[in-house]
């Protein structure tokens, strides 16, 4: 949670709502369909992400390890590879099914606005992922 609070503060330095600035306390009641909530939506599915690949490769999830990606070209040649890196595939696949669980498993009406916001909030997600 922390993580997406002093996100917030980076990302929204200039603006009025800044949580740094403001003294602010995470609230969970923004209002949907806003581009604050879009961004919540996103920091948040991007933490999930960025949290389970840091633990698979650190060993502390059973199901999951380090990637077994090759070493990518773009690193430097005079780089130590240690080639224990985060398993980002495991935690993106694991993002999916657990943010986007909540969404998918609602059946809205065609058109409506609830279909609407379910589909923002996915695209919200899979941007946060991306």
């Amino acid at each position: 949670m922390w993580n997406k609070v002093e996100q917030c503060g980076i990302k929204c330095l200039a603006q009025r709502h800044n949580t740094v600035q403001n003294n602010f306390q995470f609230n969970f009641s923004l209002i949907p369909g806003s581009r604050e909530n879009g961004f919540t939506h996103a920091i948040s599915s991007s933490g999930v992400v960025y949290s389970i690949s840091r633990a698979c490769q650190q060993g502390q999830l059973s199901r999951c390890g380090c990637s077994e990606a090759p070493r990518p070209p773009t690193i430097h040649k005079d780089w130590l590879w240690g080639e224990c890196g985060d398993n980002i595939e495991h935690a993106y696949k694991f993002a999916v099914g657990f943010i986007d669980k909540r969404e998918k498993e609602r059946n809205y009406p065609r058109f409506s606005r609830g279909l609407a916001r379910m589909l923002m909030n996915l695209h919200n997600n899979e941007a946060g992922r991306r």
